[in-house]
């Protein structure tokens, strides 16, 4: 029997319904400042939330003070969720608290190796972990609650504690696509043709050199990874906690149920994964909502040319001065209404034509039909939204997966160009924009890239919200995990044992044949 959508979607309800009966699930967000990613985090527990489940959100004490945080939720985290604060810890750690520190941070890094920024940011994972673990009252909170399942970012290492130690299902997810830096749990990766080096613009299909650099930055993040889990293991340890929970932060990939990647078979290249690894793409894009009276009449009043939309996220709402007033200099130049996200000072040189906000409904200015460009940084929100609305981008990258996205709308998708941020200038970024703006083929591919997106079997916040209520009505998804593969040593994987062994017979029957010949060899002399 085939079903048709709605018979289908009407099934998935029905199913959902009767399976589960609201589940207590504790979240578990990175928490190093309140941007984007959190944000996801926060909007999956609302889909959750919406479907009848009790959700318990777990993050730093001091979220609650930072401006964003209380520009964006406004109070509303604490009325939809039961909310467990830890106190940060008395140690000094990286501090990426504020916009500014995160904007200095990144600036510093433009270009790195996601391996060395791993290694910046480890004392960040590590503090975390610290500070929750020696946090008696937090630990009490999270003892009483009962939970059923836990639903943590891959870098939170305290949900591979908890979830042993408890003996509930956890379910991880991976903010940057089909990476798994903390861990292998998207084992098998392989480098020849999957890429990981994110600080580049490689492809499923690299030159000879190409995938020696690719398998260099694998071994160096697999090694910085070890290090970062052997370091939290002794943490915990320290803590006084049984030693399995402990060494459950090294053989997550071993116990871990399921597996939420923000991967799309449009953007990203084709690659094997484990049954227990599902593709939950962009189920944190937000319906459309109506646009404020002011940005409604910006819009509507765009002349020919229309607008501009212009954001490098939540964790660059501030900027070196000196880029601002590039960018300033190449957006007042474009004949289109120009609306930009940006929190610090004005430059001295904002075009008549420019507006600058400390914030902007971009979810819904993007779909506006006299919106032309998205200039964005490709992070993971901004990039989905320019692949689900069909829009023509240029993104300037600064670190992590941001060149890793980019490479990806502009040689995959084809919808834009990617510009450099250590040798931008306002030059280079006016013709950028004029090219792409005035090039249909972008606009073409950003439609295109968009069709195949939403042609999906089923929605994606449905998707989710199965799979989630799957792990809970089963407690937990061990029989989609292969056992055998998790068990099998580098050369077992590899086959080397038994290319040895194969190779050993054909040396020793080589063996064998020479020693007979100089046999037959030496009897014909006599």
């Amino acid at each position: 029997m085939v079903l048709n959508h709605w018979d289908l979607k009407l099934y998935i309800a029905c199913w959902l319904t009767i399976a589960c009966q609201g589940a207590n699930i504790l979240i578990t967000p990175v928490d190093v400042g309140y941007n984007s990613r959190m944000m996801n985090m926060f909007k999956l527990g609302r889909i959750l939330l919406r479907d009848g489940h009790n959700i318990t959100m777990l993050y730093s004490n001091t979220i609650h003070n930072q401006t964003l945080f209380k520009l964006v939720e406004d109070h509303h985290a604490n009325k939809a969720f039961n909310v467990i604060t830890y106190k940060e810890p008395p140690v000094e750690r990286l501090q990426l608290a504020s916009a500014k520190e995160a904007t200095e941070f990144m600036m510093n890094t433009i270009g790195m190796p996601a391996s060395e920024l791993l290694m910046q940011l480890s004392g960040v994972f590590l503090g975390s972990l610290n500070a929750i673990l020696g946090d008696h009252d937090a630990l009490e909170a999270i003892n009483k609650e009962q939970f059923d399942l836990i639903i943590a970012d891959d870098h939170v290492l305290v949900s591979r504690v908890l979830g042993d130690y408890l003996n509930i299902p956890v379910i991880t997810c991976l903010n940057m696509g089909p990476f798994s830096l903390m861990s292998n749990t998207l084992y098998p990766f392989n480098p020849s043709y999957m890429p990981i080096a994110l600080h580049t613009n490689y492809s499923d299909t690299m030159t000879f050199w190409e995938r020696i650099m690719n398998t260099w930055e694998s071994i160096k993040l697999h090694q910085m990874g070890d290090y970062i889990m052997k370091s939290g293991r002794d943490i915990c340890l320290k803590h006084g906690l049984n030693y399995s929970s402990c060494d459950n932060i090294i053989n997550f990939y071993q116990t871990v149920s399921l597996v939420f990647m923000f991967r799309s078979d449009v953007l990203h290249y084709p690659a094997p994964f484990m049954p227990h690894v599902v593709s939950i793409e962009a189920f944190f894009l937000d319906k459309h909502k109506p646009l404020p009276d002011r940005y409604n009449d910006i819009l509507n009043k765009a002349n020919e040319h229309g607008a501009i939309i212009v954001s490098f996220g939540s964790s660059l709402r501030y900027l070196p001065m000196i880029q601002v007033n590039l960018l300033a200099k190449a957006f007042g130049k474009m004949p289109q209404r120009v609306i930009w996200s940006y929190a610090g000072p004005k430059p001295d040189n904002l075009g008549s034509n420019t507006v600058i906000d400390e914030w902007i409904p971009q979810n819904d200015l993007i779909v506006h039909p006299n919106v032309k460009l998205f200039v964005h940084h490709c992070g993971v929100s901004s990039t989905y939204q320019a692949l689900s609305y069909g829009l023509p981008y240029i993104g300037i990258p600064f670190l992590f997966d941001q060149r890793y996205n980019c490479e990806k709308l502009t040689n995959r998708v084809g919808s834009g160009l990617t510009l450099n941020p250590l040798d931008l200038t306002s030059e280079t970024l006016q013709g950028a924009m004029e090219d792409v703006i005035n090039t249909a083929i972008y606009r073409e591919n950003a439609r295109k890239g968009a069709a195949l997106y939403h042609d999906q079997p089923m929605d994606l916040r449905d998707k989710l919200v199965y799979w989630v209520n799957y792990v809970i009505q089963h407690n937990g998804a061990n029989h989609l995990r292969s056992e055998g593969i998790n068990k099998l040593n580098i050369f077992q994987y590899f086959l080397l044992d038994i290319i040895c062994l194969i190779l050993g017979i054909i040396l020793l029957i080589l063996f064998c044949i020479y020693h007979i010949l100089v046999l037959f060899r030496y009897i014909l002399r006599l």
